[in-house]
């Protein structure tokens, strides 16, 4: 047998398609607990805002602390809707793909 045609056959096996399928799971579960910490973070970054702009208020934090807290929490959700767009751009990609 060729060894080209030996390879295909080793890759169609059980034991390599379980293998990749593994890996793709896995895969996709990093993915999901990236996004879902990235999205944490986008959230502790918002809520640190809206606590320093509230003790900016009552004196208890100064107008630098105060803009320092919501320039990190706008650059935050900036970033959050970067990629929830690129997001919705392959979802729609995909979508638009011939099967």
């Amino acid at each position: 047998m060729l060894p080209a045609l030996a390879a295909i056959g080793e890759l169609a096996a059980p034991s390599a398609i379980q293998k990749t399928t593994q890996t793709a799971v896995g895969a996709t579960q990093e993915f999901t607990s990236m996004l879902a910490s990235a999205a944490g973070s986008v959230a502790q970054s918002l809520n640190h805002a809206e606590q320093t702009s509230a003790a900016g208020l009552t004196g208890s934090a100064g107008p630098r602390a105060v803009a320092e807290a919501v320039m990190e929490a706008e650059q935050s959700l900036q970033m959050a809707i970067a990629v929830r767009d690129k997001i919705v751009a392959a979802v729609q990609e995909i979508s638009r793909m011939s099967i």
